[in-house]
């Protein structure tokens, strides 16, 4: 089994590949069949397949809630390893800093691009006048929404919430040491641990009458996907307490994860028919939330806990990857409207175009600038 040091270039790097799904998601957004309204108004409804439904639906079954177990671990890891302020102090450099940097700067470019797109869209006669009577408006200026970084405003309360439960148990160590033996005890069989966590999910997205509970990128946040995601990160925070656990994920992962891609094509499938009771799209959603966080835990702690040259370069750099994505998303998205080709070949098109313009920026503009340090903490 991998050593603590090599779980933790597993974890990096499984905490760096969700952050780029988002790339994958909002390239595949434009070519779906679901129309997903203000969530995603850029629309090439000339070229759209229900592949990338499947895609969206099957990425967003797990993305979220697997990144917030991981930065749950690693703020446990901060808080107790380093100490509670520097944990605090880091979450505030290394999160609402950025987020309020950069959702200051990517506002007025997302809304040229947007707004030019739409102009496009609507067969505007003069586009770039539309788009020009956005950037003398002032208000153009003045952030409405989260947009694509509301993760980390989540992250922000989360990461208050975790502090001053981290304190509590340095306060209460009887406490917590009964919670830490509760959590082991669930996680002591491999093959039952994803159903027992599964079935406190289900009774949450029961109780909050909700079996998909998403956030839209308003300030106030959606209580109910807030308390949702809030689970995953506590589970991250406590299999931090629990160390020794990583080493019995990778078992049967992939069993798992064969169980938990049909399980969550019946919640997509009946989910978008309407008609299903709550109770089972709750349960199906709940378990197959939880089968993907275990499996996919697992697979990257069995094939990525080695250190590669490559997974560092993607670990450092995908957080300016992900943070400036969705204008360079929706540029190329918009420059592909109207062309008479499958919707298969624009999404390649503009999904690769877009990580190699990020991957760019990151290698030869980013990595060994101030940027990095304000980022990540130093320059590679």
């Amino acid at each position: 089994m991998p050593n603590q040091n090599e779980r933790l270039h597993a974890l990096d790097a499984l905490r760096a590949i969700m952050m780029l799904l988002g790339l994958v998601i909002h390239t595949a957004a434009s070519y779906m069949t679901t129309d997903l309204g203000q969530g995603w108004p850029l629309k090439d409804a000339s070229s759209t397949h229900v592949i990338f439904d499947l895609l969206s639906g099957y990425i967003h079954g797990f993305r979220m809630p697997v990144f917030f177990a991981v930065a749950g671990f690693f703020s446990a890891l901060l808080f107790f390893n380093q100490s509670p302020n520097r944990m605090l102090l880091n979450r505030i450099k290394r999160i609402l800093l950025p987020f309020l940097v950069f959702l200051f700067l990517l506002w007025p470019i997302n809304a040229f691009i947007w707004t030019y797109g739409f102009s496009i869209m609507e067969s505007s006669a003069s586009p770039w006048q539309d788009t020009w009577n956005i950037i003398v408006n002032i208000k153009t200026y003045l952030p409405e929404s989260s947009i694509h970084l509301w993760f980390l405003y989540y992250l922000v309360y989360f990461s208050i919430i975790a502090f001053l439960f981290g304190q509590l148990q340095n306060r209460f160590q009887k406490t917590s040491s009964a919670i830490q033996s509760i959590f082991n005890a669930a996680m002591k069989y491999p093959l039952v641990r994803p159903f027992m966590f599964a079935a406190l999910a289900f009774a949450l997205l029961f109780m909050i009458e909700n079996p998909l509970p998403e956030q839209q990128g308003k300030f106030i946040p959606n209580w109910q996907a807030f308390i949702y995601y809030l689970s995953f990160y506590m589970f991250g925070w406590l299999l931090f307490g629990s160390k020794h656990l990583i080493a019995t994920l990778p078992k049967y992962s992939w069993i798992l994860l064969i169980l938990a891609i049909p399980i969550h094509f019946a919640f997509m499938v009946l989910n978008a028919t309407g008609k299903t009771e709550l109770i089972i799209l709750c349960a199906l959603h709940a378990l197959s939330n939880w089968l993907f966080v275990f499996s996919i835990f697992g697979l990257f702690i069995r094939y990525f806990s080695q250190h590669s040259e490559v997974m560092r370069f993607i670990s450092n750099g995908a957080y300016w990857m992900y943070l400036i994505h969705l204008p360079v998303v929706a540029f190329f998205t918009i420059a592909l409207l109207g062309l008479d080709i499958h919707s298969s070949i624009k999404f390649l098109i503009v999904f690769l175009s877009s990580l190699f313009v990020c991957v760019i920026s990151y290698r030869y503009w980013i990595k060994k600038s101030i940027v990095s340090v304000f980022l990540n903490g130093k320059r590679y």
